[in-house]
């Protein structure tokens, strides 16, 4: 059985009018596991150029042998709030697949519920606009359970600041 799961997220960014998307796709098989994400390419420099003022953010990161992807609310401009920097952390603290996966559902919604109350407080205006335009994420986490490969999959969908929606499954 193959089980495909493409995820096209759109969303706003903080500072831009313009939308943008991500696009993640994920292949289950019983024994190979396809995961693939756009990367996004921000600068400001010139765009059409190879200019060193420009950045790639990787959307599909190795640590530790397993792979993760993420799409939606992640990040803000100054890396104060980064979900790809909280999943790494996880990752770090506890190695092993079964333990992450255990621990990444609280440890997001501990962090989103912190983050998000600071931002009501303190600029309540992008809180706003926040909850309207871009109000969850996913998180896709792909390492081995036992001998077969497994994928484990998060989105999160911010309600308030005291709350704070997630599902989960193993794939």
């Amino acid at each position: 059985m193959i089980r495909i799961l493409l995820l096209i997220i759109m969303l706003f960014g903080f500072s831009s009018k313009s939308i943008h998307a991500t696009i993640l796709v994920l292949v289950v098989t019983k024994n190979e596991i396809i995961l693939a994400a756009d990367s996004k390419l921000f600068g400001v420099g010139d765009l059409t150029k190879d200019d060193s003022n420009n950045h790639v953010i990787d959307k599909l990161i190795n640590v530790n042998h397993l792979y993760y992807a993420f799409a939606g609310l992640t990040r803000n401009d100054d890396s104060s709030f980064s979900i790809p920097s909280l999943v790494h952390q996880v990752i770090e603290e506890h190695k092993n697949f079964q333990e992450i996966k255990g621990e990444l559902p609280k440890y997001l919604e501990d962090y989103l519920k912190n983050h998000l109350s600071k931002l009501e407080i303190y600029n309540p205006s992008l809180y706003k606009e926040l909850l309207i335009k871009l109000p969850g994420g996913t998180v896709i986490l792909v390492g081995n359970e036992g001998m077969a490969p497994a994928a484990y999959f998060v989105e999160y969908k911010i309600i308030s600041s005291g709350e704070v929606s997630l599902e989960w499954e193993l794939l």
